[in-house]
């Protein structure tokens, strides 16, 4: 089971944490956006197909997998869609407004910090033996994202900030979404030890290799100032 736990790891779209990290980050925001939406609305469709692949491969025994369309639509439009919508129109109304952006995304950013560790900590407890098993093949999937993220766009000519946007997505994944759609499905804790493990290597990796894209930006800087 703990394989079906990585599959649906490898299958989560990305999440609001995503975007925030892009955007503090300075990366393209709104690609973050546009890649959030688009892979949670195919999510909800193809993870169930997913599931069951995996399951009659694995052979494991599971009941109806339900996903919680209309909730993790919710979810979406309150954390992704109307905050842009609110934003595009304070700007609008109230261009000198765009200068309290940066303390405001902050405290979101906080909030949103603080709701994510509350969750996680909230979680069952797992066997520390299916902890240590699934942590290795977790941070080589982490890894792999970044890696597959950051290289294939610029390797089609895509811009260092759309390639590192194109990262945070694969790697900072909806772990709450796939939670609650293994819950559903298998009374066995163990699908679920994947997930928690990702969910504390998934933010480290991400804000690494923002610290990364910042100093190579940073170091161009200085360069373009010096030529």
């Amino acid at each position: 089971l703990l394989g079906l736990g990585m599959v649906v790891c490898a299958a989560l779209p990305g999440g609001a944490g995503s975007n925030l990290l892009v955007h503090f980050g300075r990366a393209h925001t709104l690609l973050s956006i546009t890649l959030t939406a688009t892979a949670t609305f195919a999510a909800l469709f193809t993870l169930p197909l997913w599931i069951r692949g995996t399951q009659g491969l694995l052979g494991a025994e599971a009941e109806t997998v339900i996903v919680p369309v209309l909730d993790t639509a919710l979810q979406l439009g309150i954390l992704t869609v109307l905050p842009v919508a609110l934003g595009m129109l304070v700007r609008e109304g109230y261009p000198q407004a765009a200068r309290y952006e940066r303390r405001v995304t902050g405290l979101s950013g906080l909030a949103l910090l603080a709701v994510m560790i509350w969750d996680t900590a909230d979680q069952p407890e797992a066997p520390l033996a299916l902890l240590e098993q699934a942590f290795l093949p977790v941070l080589c999937l982490v890894l792999l994202g970044v890696l597959v993220g950051v290289v294939v766009p610029l390797i089609f000519g895509q811009t260092l900030e759309d390639a590192v946007t194109i990262a945070i997505e694969l790697c900072v994944k909806n772990v709450l979404l796939g939670m609650v759609v293994l819950a559903s499905a298998f009374p066995q804790i163990d699908p679920n030890v994947p997930l928690f493990v990702y969910s504390g290597v998934m933010m480290p990796a991400a804000l690494l290799l923002l610290v990364g894209f910042r100093a190579r930006l940073r170091w161009l800087g200085a360069s373009a100032g010096t030529s």
